[in-house]
Protein backbone atom coordinates (compact mmCIF):
# COMPACT_ATOMS: atom_id res chain seq x y z
CA UNK A 1 0.00 0.00 0.00
CA UNK A 2 3.00 2.38 1.17
CA UNK A 3 4.34 1.46 -2.86
CA UNK A 4 1.23 2.57 -4.24
CA UNK A 5 0.83 5.72 -2.45
CA UNK A 6 4.53 7.05 -3.20
CA UNK A 7 3.83 5.98 -6.65
CA UNK A 8 0.79 8.16 -7.01
CA UNK A 9 2.50 11.18 -5.05
CA UNK A 10 5.18 10.99 -7.11
CA UNK A 11 3.48 10.21 -10.72
CA UNK A 12 1.15 13.32 -9.45
CA UNK A 13 4.81 15.62 -9.00
CA UNK A 14 5.75 14.32 -12.54
CA UNK A 15 2.46 15.42 -13.90
CA UNK A 16 2.89 18.66 -12.39
CA UNK A 17 6.24 19.54 -13.19
CA UNK A 18 5.50 19.00 -17.01
CA UNK A 19 3.14 21.56 -16.70
CA UNK A 20 4.93 23.95 -15.26
CA UNK A 21 7.52 26.03 -16.67
CA UNK A 22 11.43 24.55 -16.43
CA UNK A 23 11.60 27.35 -13.59
CA UNK A 24 10.12 27.51 -10.00
CA UNK A 25 7.47 29.80 -9.73
CA UNK A 26 8.79 33.56 -8.93
CA UNK A 27 11.42 32.80 -10.82
CA UNK A 28 12.13 34.67 -14.13
CA UNK A 29 12.05 37.92 -16.14
CA UNK A 30 8.42 38.88 -14.07
CA UNK A 31 10.42 37.77 -10.85
CA UNK A 32 12.78 40.25 -10.91
CA UNK A 33 10.54 42.99 -13.20
CA UNK A 34 13.05 43.04 -15.91
CA UNK A 35 12.30 43.21 -19.40
CA UNK A 36 12.74 39.76 -21.10
CA UNK A 37 15.09 39.76 -24.64
CA UNK A 38 17.26 42.09 -25.55
CA UNK A 39 15.72 45.18 -24.08
CA UNK A 40 18.72 47.18 -24.49
CA UNK A 41 19.15 47.25 -27.91
CA UNK A 42 15.71 49.09 -28.18
CA UNK A 43 16.23 52.88 -28.50
CA UNK A 44 14.01 54.23 -26.50
CA UNK A 45 14.91 51.58 -23.63
CA UNK A 46 18.74 52.29 -24.13
CA UNK A 47 18.22 55.90 -24.43
CA UNK A 48 15.94 56.24 -21.26
CA UNK A 49 18.43 54.14 -19.04
CA UNK A 50 21.95 55.15 -20.66
CA UNK A 51 22.93 52.21 -21.53
CA UNK A 52 26.30 53.28 -23.49
CA UNK A 53 27.55 50.53 -26.92
CA UNK A 54 29.78 49.47 -24.50
CA UNK A 55 27.53 48.01 -22.20
CA UNK A 56 25.39 46.95 -24.49
CA UNK A 57 28.36 44.74 -25.74
CA UNK A 58 28.77 43.39 -22.71
CA UNK A 59 25.19 42.93 -22.35
CA UNK A 60 25.01 41.02 -25.28
CA UNK A 61 27.50 38.89 -24.67
CA UNK A 62 25.64 38.10 -21.04
CA UNK A 63 22.87 37.53 -22.56
CA UNK A 64 24.06 35.30 -25.54
CA UNK A 65 26.30 32.78 -22.83
CA UNK A 66 23.52 33.46 -20.41
CA UNK A 67 21.29 31.69 -22.88
CA UNK A 68 23.22 28.80 -24.02
CA UNK A 69 23.51 28.00 -20.47
CA UNK A 70 20.17 27.87 -20.03
CA UNK A 71 19.57 25.73 -23.28
CA UNK A 72 21.88 23.51 -22.09
CA UNK A 73 20.43 23.16 -18.63
CA UNK A 74 16.85 22.88 -19.83
CA UNK A 75 18.08 19.52 -22.15
CA UNK A 76 19.19 18.31 -19.27
CA UNK A 77 16.10 18.67 -17.00
CA UNK A 78 13.92 17.64 -19.68
CA UNK A 79 16.24 14.12 -20.12
CA UNK A 80 15.80 13.71 -16.17
CA UNK A 81 12.22 13.93 -16.60
CA UNK A 82 12.36 11.77 -18.90
CA UNK A 83 14.67 9.59 -17.01
CA UNK A 84 11.94 9.25 -14.21
CA UNK A 85 8.97 9.32 -16.35
CA UNK A 86 10.23 6.41 -18.29
CA UNK A 87 11.63 4.94 -14.42
CA UNK A 88 7.94 5.13 -12.83
CA UNK A 89 6.28 3.35 -16.00
CA UNK A 90 8.96 -0.02 -15.03
CA UNK A 91 7.18 -3.75 -14.37
CA UNK A 92 9.20 -3.70 -11.74
CA UNK A 93 9.34 -0.67 -9.68
CA UNK A 94 12.56 0.62 -7.58
CA UNK A 95 11.63 2.73 -5.50
CA UNK A 96 15.02 4.54 -4.32
CA UNK A 97 15.99 4.55 -8.39
CA UNK A 98 13.10 6.79 -8.41
CA UNK A 99 13.66 8.54 -5.87
CA UNK A 100 17.60 9.42 -6.62
CA UNK A 101 16.16 10.40 -9.96
CA UNK A 102 13.46 12.73 -8.79
CA UNK A 103 16.33 14.33 -6.66
CA UNK A 104 18.61 14.41 -10.04
CA UNK A 105 15.77 16.39 -11.59
CA UNK A 106 14.98 18.60 -9.06
CA UNK A 107 18.78 19.43 -9.10
CA UNK A 108 18.65 20.06 -12.74
CA UNK A 109 15.76 22.52 -12.20
CA UNK A 110 17.55 24.30 -9.54
CA UNK A 111 20.52 25.04 -12.10
CA UNK A 112 18.65 26.26 -14.46
CA UNK A 113 16.68 28.53 -11.71
CA UNK A 114 20.75 29.79 -10.45
CA UNK A 115 21.69 30.11 -14.24
CA UNK A 116 18.81 32.72 -14.48
CA UNK A 117 19.99 33.97 -11.45
CA UNK A 118 23.54 34.69 -12.18
CA UNK A 119 21.93 36.14 -15.58
CA UNK A 120 20.34 38.35 -13.59
CA UNK A 121 22.92 39.75 -11.20
CA UNK A 122 25.10 40.31 -13.67
CA UNK A 123 22.48 42.72 -15.23
CA UNK A 124 22.05 44.14 -11.90
CA UNK A 125 25.88 44.75 -11.56
CA UNK A 126 26.76 46.07 -14.79
CA UNK A 127 23.76 48.65 -14.34
CA UNK A 128 24.50 50.16 -10.84
CA UNK A 129 21.41 50.33 -8.06
CA UNK A 130 20.06 53.17 -9.93
CA UNK A 131 19.48 52.29 -13.42
CA UNK A 132 18.64 48.71 -12.17
CA UNK A 133 15.78 49.98 -9.57
CA UNK A 134 14.52 52.76 -12.67
CA UNK A 135 14.41 49.76 -15.54
CA UNK A 136 12.49 47.71 -13.20
CA UNK A 137 9.98 50.45 -12.34
CA UNK A 138 9.52 51.02 -15.67
CA UNK A 139 9.01 47.47 -16.86
CA UNK A 140 6.17 46.92 -13.81
CA UNK A 141 4.09 50.04 -15.29
CA UNK A 142 4.24 48.72 -18.64
CA UNK A 143 2.89 45.50 -17.57
CA UNK A 144 0.32 46.90 -15.63
CA UNK A 145 -0.47 49.44 -18.71
CA UNK A 146 -0.89 45.66 -20.58
CA UNK A 147 -2.58 43.91 -18.10
CA UNK A 148 -5.37 47.19 -17.61
CA UNK A 149 -5.91 47.46 -21.35
CA UNK A 150 -6.74 50.96 -22.71
CA UNK A 151 -7.72 53.86 -20.78
CA UNK A 152 -11.42 54.33 -20.58
CA UNK A 153 -12.84 56.19 -23.30
CA UNK A 154 -10.59 55.42 -25.50
CA UNK A 155 -11.48 54.49 -29.64
CA UNK A 156 -11.45 50.88 -30.04
CA UNK A 157 -11.69 50.28 -33.71
CA UNK A 158 -15.06 48.31 -34.39
CA UNK A 159 -15.30 45.59 -37.35
CA UNK A 160 -17.07 46.51 -39.80
CA UNK A 161 -20.54 44.97 -39.64
CA UNK A 162 -22.06 43.08 -42.76
CA UNK A 163 -25.29 45.14 -43.71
Amino acid sequence: MKKWIFVMITAGLMLMANHCPAQPAGDGPNHYNLPPGKWWRLPEASEKHGITPAEQEKLDVLYLESRRKMIDLKGILEKKMLDLELLMDTNTFDEKAATDMYRAMQNARSELSMERFRYFLEVRKLLGNDRYQLLKQRYREIRRARRQGPPPGDPVPSKARPQ
